[in-house]
């Protein structure tokens, strides 16, 4: 009898949550993050576009060390970049700030890409204009 009580109460504290608006809504799917590969003196994805708050990770793949610095960025972002890393090696980062951000590895002239940062357009509206008759 008391496993009874306790099923109907969670039951009705789940029916209380759909029926209340706000409370039971799913929230918006958070986005995955955009993977570039640091491959042998190369990086896989060398130019990408993300919104603003979106997350870049970069997986190193290849036998040789490499690190990521960005030379360029945006008015407000930081420089920053990651440590000298291997094979299995992994960073990520935020970019906040619209514009674009350039980065190299310092240890191989060559290795550069580049990330945009730019808010997607406003969805379009679904309003209807009534034109007038003619």
């Amino acid at each position: 009898m008391f496993r009874l009580a306790i099923f109907f109460t969670v039951l009705g504290a789940g029916l209380l949550a759909w029926a209340v608006p706000g409370s039971g809504e799913p929230r918006a799917a958070a986005t995955k993050p955009q993977k570039v590969w640091v491959q042998d003196n190369f990086f896989d994805r060398r130019s990408i576009q993300i919104a603003p708050n979106e997350k870049v990770v970069w997986i190193w793949k290849g036998m040789n060390r490499h690190n990521v610095r960005f030379t360029k960025v945006p008015k407000g972002a930081q420089r920053g970049g990651s440590k000298t890393k291997t094979e299995g090696g992994r960073w990520r980062r935020v970019f906040k700030v619209e514009g674009t951000y350039r980065y190299i590895c310092k240890l191989y002239t060559g290795m550069r890409g580049t990330i945009t940062v730019k808010a997607p357009p406003p969805p379009e509206s679904k309003s209807t204009a009534i034109l007038p008759s003619q």
